[in-house]
């Protein structure tokens, strides 16, 4: 039993194990955890959790309560929004009496850390629990991996890039045959991208390609290189090439996104438009309800969830949540409504909104709570947010991008006009990071889309169609590098790569 369960794999959040893992026996309850796995691969989350807690109660094998815990835990932090104490539950549960001696103590202590993470980016935290993943705990050289490869995003994210190089090439060396060692190589590309080493970059990727032919980190590691390689290598002006294009036209197109699902988000006068990224069909789309009045002002995601803004109020589409109304409270305790020019959402699903009304910038918790007000001011006339936790800000009136860290604080500027005139911005008018971090500027007087390395130095310049787009006012950047921009004088999405 307990080599059956040792030899479980799972990938990132791992919402699934293999029910053969689970030797058959005559006990109902143990049983179900075969159910439970079923309806996790089906979506059904609340009904696997039941069925897991089922397993807790009446199975009387261990290391398969175990196993259900873990996956408990798994599914609440996975979920939207997040469940943080039920997640935190678990992962005490397991790294303690009586899991702490079968095989998914080690996943607890894996779990723990990524709580930490969520909770706070409580960074030295989660690395010790990804520390405790020893030969005390565990054989299995996957969760040696994995812990190891933790600790490196766990730097990663917090800034520490050359710490967390190291870590992922650690990781290759110690475990060059596991998923993780994969994951390592795309982690360090991403770490390589960010300290300017961009040949070693494309090296990193290329032995996933190479060592890992087939894995599911192969294709990521081949659109990435795509990226890099027209970005430092095919010189400082180059022309897109068209790919899609919407098939229906959009009337006052203001704003694009990218959802989780890699679909195309475009806020536009009638509400929301959901597009296929290949054929540029509608999928799924919302009407604006209530008060037309507030016009559309952005677009976005609130973790799984399409968010459309208006001008006082954020609605959250194809979900069962009211609108936000963002307040801005005054001393004699009367609140004024807030202008929302543009949004961005944290990992937590707490809110950034830049307020036209005041040209700020404030917080809100994720149920549109105030939290404060950053320093200083701003016109944020588009926001976008990396895999870091750095902030772009479009200031529209100043026509420079400010890039904030994860406390609000300015970290990085990219000014209107380069200092050895390498660029020169005309209108401004959208900002997005790609997956490596790159910093891309839409600027629709120069119908051309002006690109910055994650140290916020001048790449190149892709020059959109002009007798195509002649109007450019939003784009989008998905994983693949793939661009869209909408076009006012066209009504419609257009493609490029």
């Amino acid at each position: 039993m307990r080599d059956a369960i040792a030899v479980l794999a799972f990938a990132m959040l791992g919402l699934t194990a293999s029910p053969s893992a689970i030797r058959q026996n005559d006990s109902t309850s143990c049983n179900l955890y075969n159910t439970g796995t079923n309806e996790m691969r089906q979506g059904n989350s609340a009904a696997a959790i039941q069925t897991f807690g089922r397993v807790i109660e009446g199975c009387q094998q261990v290391d398969v309560q175990a196993t259900a815990w873990l996956q408990i835990g798994r599914i609440r932090l996975s979920q939207w929004p997040v469940d943080l104490a039920g997640a935190r539950t678990a992962a005490e549960r397991l790294t303690g009496s009586p899991y702490l001696n079968t095989p998914s103590a080690a996943d607890g202590f894996i779990l723990k850390g990524l709580v930490e993470l969520a909770d706070g980016r409580n960074f030295a935290n989660a690395i010790t629990e990804f520390k405790r993943v020893d030969r005390n705990v565990t054989r299995l050289t996957t969760a040696m991996a994995e812990a190891q490869y933790r600790i490196g995003e766990a730097q990663r994210l917090n800034h520490q890039t050359e710490a967390a190089l190291r870590t992922f090439q650690d990781v290759t060396l110690a475990y060059p045959r596991t998923a993780w060692a994969a994951q390592a190589l795309l982690s360090a590309a991403a770490c390589q991208t960010r300290l300017g080493d961009f040949r070693e970059a494309m090296e990193s990727l290329q032995r996933v390609r190479r060592d890992f032919p087939g894995a599911p980190e192969t294709d990521a590691a081949l659109q990435r290189n795509t990226i890099l390689y027209r970005l430092y290598l095919k010189g400082t002006s180059q022309d897109l090439v068209p790919v899609m294009a919407s098939r229906k036209k959009y009337q006052n197109g203001l704003a694009l996104a990218m959802d989780r699902q890699g679909r195309i988000l475009l806020g536009h006068r009638d509400g929301l438009a959901v597009l296929h990224e290949e054929s540029g069909d509608e999928v799924d789309a919302a009407a604006l309800t209530g008060n037309t009045a507030f016009g559309v002002t952005d677009v976005g995601t609130w973790g799984n969830i399409a968010a459309l803004a208006r001008e006082h109020l954020i609605v959250r589409h194809m979900a069962n949540l009211p609108p936000m109304r963002p307040v801005s409270p005054k001393a004699d305790g009367v609140a004024d409504e807030v202008e929302v020019l543009s949004f961005t959402v944290n990992w937590r699903g707490e809110w950034l909104i830049g307020d036209g009304k005041t040209n700020t910038l404030r917080k809100y918790t994720s149920d549109g709570t105030p939290a404060g007000v950053l320093p200083g001011r701003m016109k944020a006339e588009r926001m976008a947010r990396n895999d870091i936790d750095d902030v772009a800000v479009l200031d529209g009136d100043r026509k420079v991008v400010w890039i904030l860290g994860r406390d609000g604080a300015v970290a990085g500027q990219i000014a209107k006009r380069g200092a050895e005139k390498e660029y020169d911005f005309g209108s401004p008018v959208d900002v997005k990071f790609d997956v490596l971090g790159n910093v891309y500027v839409l600027d629709g007087d120069k119908n051309s889309i002006f690109v910055f390395d994650p140290r916020l130095r001048f790449r190149t310049l892709l020059n959109l169609p002009p007798k195509v787009i002649r109007k450019p006012v939003a784009f989008a950047v998905d994983a693949r590098g793939h661009i869209y921009v909408f076009d006012r004088d066209a009504q419609q999405v257009f493609g490029y790569q």
